[in-house]
């Protein structure tokens, strides 16, 4: 009975380390006009099924635009407020493309969608539908498998990093008609829980150990009891080495799990046998090896090893950014912002925790100071929008600003915050890395330790002076070629070299400049801004 029970609490070790479960909607959803109009879907407004559907059958008519594209984004899994708060992380997803231009790639993943295609283009290829007629297309959703069917054409089957998540419609080009739209949950099947698994390793494990400890008597329990301790103890390590690095809101493989648990099942074994160094050997050797399974099948949800251009463009941990961009969007605290603004658009760059810090303020520095700019300049009215990055700096800002905003947001102004953490170790070194023009570092052989690698590494200061001057001065180039005028916010707390920096690249282009703390205290910093931003731009 020891076996089982040593393999069961080793499973609740290591699952102790794995994020909650997520909360699955297990309602269908129909959509269907009593009148027969459609929805219709335009490319500053995208349909969002907001729920985090599990298996399921999508069925759904759609009209696309002549010379448009529409992306059916599925298994969308975003930071979700729970009654134990919100975790932060990059926000996950597979997408199907339908496009009446171009053939293409049916299926892209997040990190296809966001660095191989270019931003700037309206077609970018996929299932070739006609355009301004009606398509059917179904989607069916079994754990991380979609299979789709579009217009009577059957794709390959793909693969998804989750198991469930929301689904949208994007469109580019024009405006897409969904005339009906229905969703029918499905249960998932019945399975062997990973807990149940080790139990019946246990049985295995527990008859294994006994046999061969009945070579030896002398010291029979002793060695059984060390075994079991070492089955438990490997179980919550295992757990602690691997699992521990899930992201939230993530499902990890039952397989990976069991082997997380009972990798040092065969350490376990050998010791109720004998207690010398050969055994403990090969032991540690197997437990290796079960490890590097259970990380190669948790890759692509492991934190470590999320792709270092998300961290690099959008900052660490952005949560809905990552889709927010296909849109493209800003998704700050007052509104979500697209392509299409209520007046002069002012773009504010710098981050969420620099101009929506102030709870007392429901609405965040950048409309109260575009609010009170207007007042100094009627009847003009002005548009601010916030990259609301919650881990930024100003490389980052930059890069994501040029690559998904700078042409798709046609600003009139952009408020540019230096803040005091520019010269302080908070980056990712890999981030930082790809931002100087590198590339992610190839894989290492033995993937579990790689991942302890990673997971310990240290962080790296954004750019040094020299470096940020270069960079702080070509996108002071790239808004003057726009007709964009650049307010710098600099942080009375910025280190002495990068204030430096800023008051020459400002003198060289004649970018306006404000010293400001936008956190200490909003509102007064937000009138601030907006009398600077009334005589930039009057």
């Amino acid at each position: 009975m020891l076996g089982p029970i040593a393999a069961v609490l080793a499973a609740l070790a290591a699952e102790t380390s794995l994020p909650p479960a997520p909360e699955l909607h297990e309602h269908d959803f129909r959509f269907e006009r009593k009148d027969g109009s459609p929805l219709e879907i335009t490319p500053d407004r995208p349909l969002i099924l907001p729920f985090g559907f599990g298996d399921f059958e999508l069925w759904f008519e759609l009209e696309a635009p002549v010379g448009g594209e529409v992306d059916v984004v599925a298994r969308l899994v975003e930071p979700t407020l729970r009654d134990r708060g919100l975790t932060p992380f990059h926000a996950r997803f597979s997408l199907l493309r339908l496009s009446t231009v171009q053939d293409g790639e049916p299926f892209r993943t997040r990190e296809a969608a966001l660095f191989d295609d270019d931003p700037a283009a309206v077609v970018r290829g996929g299932v070739r539908i006609a355009g301004g007629l009606p398509a059917t297309v179904t989607l069916s959703a079994r754990g991380r498998c979609l299979a789709a069917n579009v217009a009577g054409r059957r794709l390959p089957t793909w693969t998804c990093t989750d198991a469930h998540g929301q689904l949208a419609l994007v469109v580019r080009g024009g405006t897409a008609l969904v005339h009906a739209m229905e969703l029918r949950g499905e249960p998932r099947p019945l399975r062997l829980l990973p807990i149940g698994w080790c139990a019946l390793a246990g049985l295995g494990i527990g008859l294994a150990s006994a046999w061969l400890a009945r070579a030896r008597p002398q010291g029979r329990p002793l060695r059984l009891a060390v075994a079991c301790a070492v089955l438990v103890l490997g179980g919550a390590a295992g757990g602690r080495l691997v699992l521990a690095h899930v992201l939230p809101e993530a499902e990890a493989e039952p397989l990976a799990i069991v082997a997380t648990a009972l990798a040092f099942a065969p350490l376990a074994i050998a010791l109720a046998r004998r207690i010398a160094l050969p055994g403990i050997a090969i032991g540690v050797l197997a437990a290796l090896a079960a490890l590097e399974y259970a990380t190669r099948s948790e890759a692509p949800r492991l934190r470590p090893f999320e792709d270092a251009r998300l961290t690099a463009y959008l900052g660490e941990d952005s949560g809905p950014a990552t889709f927010d961009v296909l849109v493209p969007r800003m998704r700050a605290r007052d509104a979500a912002h697209t392509t299409l603004a209520s007046g002069e658009r002012i773009v504010f760059l710098g981050g969420g925790p620099l101009f929506e810090s102030d709870p007392d303020h429901a609405h965040g520095v950048a409309p109260l100071a575009c609010a009170r700019a207007a007042r100094a300049l009627p009847p003009r009215r002005f548009d601010g929008a916030t990259m609301p990055t919650v881990a930024s700096h100003l490389s980052q800002q930059l890069a994501g600003w040029s690559r998904w905003y700078e042409g798709a947001f046609d600003a009139r102004a952009i408020v540019l915050a230096l803040p005091a953490w520019e010269a302080e170790p908070l980056v990712d070194p890999h981030a930082a890395a790809i931002l100087a023009g590198g590339v992610a570092p190839a894989p290492w052989p033995l993937r579990c330790l790689e991942l302890v690698a990673r997971a310990n590494a240290g962080t790296v200061v954004g750019a040094d002076p020299e470096t940020w001057s270069a960079r702080l001065a070509d996108f002071a180039t790239r808004s003057a070629a726009r007709g964009t005028r650049v307010l710098l916010l600099v942080d009375p707390a910025l280190a002495a070299p990068y204030r430096e920096v800023a008051a020459r690249v400002a003198a060289q282009h004649g970018l306006a400049v404000l010293e400001l703390d936008p956190v200490n205290d909003a509102l007064q910093a937000a009138e601030r801004i907006g009398d600077a931003l009334a005589a930039l731009l009057r």
